[in-house]
């Protein structure tokens, strides 16, 4: 979902590849874990179900729980490098909007929504994988930080990168764990809906949310 001032450059055989493997990783596990549980789940199973050799595994990630949860550290870095390209002179979070709302997470949203529902449930009811959740979105909120920071000339643990990103991150968990729920919305949708009542003010008086493609203003 580039928008028309990006250029998005196509991925190489061996990116494309690379992008093959990770998400073969990812849906391998997360099948076993529902039929098996995570327990059950081992390194062994996911690399015969993705059709790699575990020593491939670990060239994508560190454990077997990681293959499940968000990529932190790989959406931070896109979205980062998102977030400096955006033009000069666009206010931080407008900014921060339009990155996370072209980015290839939310892009690829839309195509596996029942995956990333059962994902969202798995990793719920398993605090372990609940606690490297949470880290994942942690190493996003830094990324956003670091972002606003080089757009402005201010240090990442500055209050206000630092405050905005905890915001930006506060709207993409809520629009995914709406969508996830109803999907009556698109993930963009939701993330804009979040940013406008952000900017505007959550609770000010005519605050809204745009309404769902389609649906007719009451």
């Amino acid at each position: 979902m580039p928008t028309p001032d990006q250029t998005v450059e196509p991925l190489g055989r061996r990116e494309r590849k690379k992008v093959e493997t990770r998400r073969a990783i990812r849906d391998a596990a997360l099948a076993l874990a529902l039929e098996g549980g995570v327990d059950g789940m081992t390194v062994a199973r996911i690399s015969e179900v993705a059709d790699i050799a575990p020593r491939t595994f670990f060239n994508y990630f560190s454990c077997k729980e990681d293959a499940l949860v968000t990529d932190g550290a790989g959406a931070g870095a896109q979205l980062r490098e998102a977030i400096v390209a955006r033009p000069e002179g666009e206010a931080p979070v407008d900014a921060l909007r339009a990155a996370i709302i072209a980015s290839d997470f939310v892009a690829g949203m839309q195509s596996g929504r029942e995956q990333m529902r059962q994902r969202h449930c798995l990793i719920q009811d398993d605090p372990a994988l609940l606690t490297r959740q949470l880290a994942q979105f942690a190493a996003v909120e830094r990324a956003f930080a670091e972002g606003v920071a080089v757009r402005t000339g201010l240090d990442p643990d500055d209050l206000r990168p630092a405050t905005l990103a905890a915001l930006a991150l506060g709207v993409v968990r809520v629009a995914v764990r709406r969508w996830t729920a109803d999907g009556s919305e698109s993930p963009a949708d939701l993330i804009a809906s979040g940013f406008d009542l952000l900017q505007h003010g959550v609770f000010a008086e005519g605050a809204t949310t745009r309404p769902a493609e389609g649906a007719t203003p009451a």
